[in-house]
């Protein structure tokens, strides 16, 4: 779909660790997608800037079409 110049929309966890202090997130759509951080806004662009590159990588050009939907935010303790 992304070849043919759909938007891809895809979800990202975040959850806040009372152990390490920081927000960890995830995305069960895009393999190998995570960051961490102990700002909530910067695990957020991280996931964001991360999505575009591991998309881009895998489909072999840039992806700018990608847009991030249904985030949940739990930010549970873990």
């Amino acid at each position: 779909m992304a070849r043919l110049g759909f938007v891809l929309s895809y979800r990202y966890d975040i959850y806040y660790s009372r152990e390490s202090n920081d927000y960890c997130a995830y995305s069960p759509d895009i393999k190998g997608l995570f960051a961490e951080s102990k700002d909530l806004n910067e695990v957020v662009s991280a996931m964001q800037e991360g999505a575009k590159e591991l998309v881009s990588i895998d489909l072999g050009r840039n992806v700018d079409h990608l847009c991030p939907t249904g985030i949940i935010s739990k930010a549970l303790p873990v």
